[in-house]
Formats: C-alpha cells, sequence, structure tokens
C-alpha cells in the first residue's frame, strides 16, 4: 500500500528500536494481532517520579511506564496508556514478510522525542499526586504503602505516649497536695489516739473519785459538813472534764474524716482528669486525614523513550 514499506523508517539517532512480542502481558492494550505482519510504530516510555515533601519527611521513588499508540503526530500526556513493560516484551528482529507502516509522526528527528518527554512530563505534573495520610494534631505522616490501619495502630501509642505524658504532669502537680493530706491524715489519727486514751484515763479518774471520795469524807472521820460538800464539787468538776475528754475526741475524729474526705476528693478528681486525658487523645488518634503529595516538574525524569513497532493485521 502507498504507507506502508517494507524497510523500517528511520528513527532518530540514539532513540532504541523493538519489535512487541504478541505475547506481551499489555499486548491487548494496542491491539497487537499474534501473526501480524503489518507493523504500526508506538512509543513507549519510562519515567522516574520523586514525591517528596519535608514536612512528612517523606522521599519516594516511582516508576511510571506508558505507550502511546497509535503516532498519529505530536505525543500528547493524556494518550498514554500505563502499562507496565520490560525487555521480555520486546523482539530484536520483525517478524518474516512484515511491512511498516509510514507513521505521520517524524520519528527521524530528535525535536519529536524532545517535545514528546516535555509533553509526558507536563500530564505528570498535572494528573499524578501522592494521597498519604495525615494526623496533624499528632504530626504524624504515613509511609508509602502503609495500610490504614498500620496508621490508626501508629496514631494511637502516639496518642497514648503523649497522654501518658500529660497524666505525669499531672501526677507531679498533685502529687504535693496528696502527700499533705496524708501527713494530715497521720497527724489526726495520732490526735484520736491521744484523745481516746485521755478520755479512757479521765473516766477512770472521775469514777474513783465519785465512788471514793465522798463516801471517804464522810466515812472518814471528822470533817465538816462544808469539807464534804466540796468534795463532791470537785468529783462534778472531774466529771465535766470526763465530758471535755470527750469533745476533744469528737473533735480529733472528725477532723480525721474531713482529712480522708479530702484525700478521697482528690483521687475522685484525678480520676476525673485521668479519664478526661485519655479520652481526648484517643479522639485525637481519630483525627486522619488524607494529603495529596504534588509532584514538582523537576522531580519527573524521562529515562526512556522508545519505539515499537507493533503488528497489528
Amino acid at each position: 500500500a502507498d504507507d506502508e514499506t517494507v524497510v523500517a523508517p528511520e528513527v532518530a539517532p540514539g532513540v532504541p528500536v523493538y519489535h512487541l512480542d504478541p505475547a506481551a502481558p499489555w499486548a491487548s492494550v494496542v491491539g497487537a494481532v499474534a501473526g501480524g505482519r503489518r507493523l504500526q510504530a508506538a512509543l513507549v516510555a519510562r519515567c522516574h517520579l520523586l514525591f517528596d515533601d519535608e514536612k512528612a519527611d517523606l522521599r519516594h521513588d516511582e516508576e511510571w511506564e506508558a505507550v502511546v499508540f497509535p503516532l498519529d503526530g505530536d505525543v500528547r500526556g493524556e494518550e498514554a496508556t500505563p502499562v507496565d513493560y520490560d525487555a521480555r516484551d520486546f523482539r530484536s528482529e520483525a517478524p518474516a514478510g512484515a511491512v511498516y507502516v509510514l507513521p505521520t509522526a517524524n520519528l527521524s528527528k530528535p525535536a519529536f522525542f524532545t517535545r514528546a518527554s516535555r509533553a509526558l512530563q507536563d500530564h505528570l505534573y498535572r494528573t499524578r499526586s501522592l494521597d498519604i495520610l495525615v494526623n496533624r494534631e499528632l504530626k504524624l505522616y504515613s509511609r508509602p504503602g502503609e495500610s490504614p490501619e498500620e496508621f490508626a495502630k501508629r496514631c494511637e501509642a502516639a496518642a497514648d505516649e503523649r497522654a501518658d505524658a500529660e497524666a505525669d504532669a499531672l501526677r507531679a502537680k498533685l502529687a504535693k497536695k496528696a502527700d499533705q493530706l496524708k501527713a494530715a491524715i497521720a497527724k489526726a489519727e495520732d490526735r484520736v489516739r491521744e484523745a481516746e486514751s485521755d478520755r479512757s484515763r479521765r473516766g477512770l479518774d472521775a469514777v474513783v473519785s465519785v465512788a471514793g471520795g465522798l463516801l471517804g469524807s464522810l466515812l472518814g472521820g471528822r470533817k465538816s459538813a462544808k469539807s464534804i460538800l466540796s468534795t463532791a464539787t470537785r468529783a462534778t468538776s472531774k466529771g465535766g472534764m470526763t465530758k471535755a475528754a470527750q469533745e476533744r475526741l469528737a473533735t480529733a475524729r472528725n477532723r480525721l474524716e474531713d482529712a480522708k474526705g479530702d484525700l478521697e476528693e482528690l483521687e475522685a478528681e484525678l480520676e476525673l482528669s485521668l479519664r478526661d486525658i485519655v479520652d481526648r487523645w484517643d479522639e485525637i488518634a481519630t483525627r486522619v486525614e488524607t494529603m495529596q503529595v504534588p509532584l514538582e516538574k523537576t522531580d519527573i525524569r524521562v529515562d526512556e523513550l522508545a519505539v515499537v513497532w507493533v503488528p497489528t493485521a
């Protein structure tokens, strides 16, 4: 046919030329026909992409491979179809009896490949990005290939560490107050023991005085009535002292209960504060969002452009 030649069209120096093996996994993408003798030109490209972000401490490399078919003029990036190709997909020799369809693209000029390279770079710059997960409060970023479940576990662990640090600060703040309350309880317990001992001693003294004092004065010999009555007054006074000892004991016990109550309130306050800390950091751990890391033009490198002859009929 007028658009065919049995001689392979000229390709710019330095550009690799291959023949597609119809058994290649992606051969159907370009409509390759096993046993076909009519060859049409395609362009394959291999590009290196670098995704980097300083805040995320990210530096991730990817390889992007694609094919453009058919070549009907200058390459447009959106026409590129991603494929995974390697040397096993190509043959060095054309099939017997092959004819080449003359491409409309001028493959003999290096400028064609320069424009193709630029078009692919621009296309990748506009369309490619890397999605990662981020928890901004925890300043955590997922790693490429890390699953959402794995990232969630890292967030939970980091949140637990923050909660523990906050709990330690709270514990240090309340430790002094707790020590003071424990010291007050110990002192109140000592006063209760002292008051109990004093009440017992004074109660015994009063009994002895009442049982022996008045009778002793009456039966002990010649005493005036006034002096006997004064003995009864002193016994009554000692009974009043016993009542005062009981009041002191009650006061000491009240102070002990108050000190214990203050300690219980402090412990309740600590429990509520700890619960608030844990709940707050647990909720922060769930604040995960998706972040897009775009490409910079300088991070896109075209490593290979090659012409591939595809058997189509």
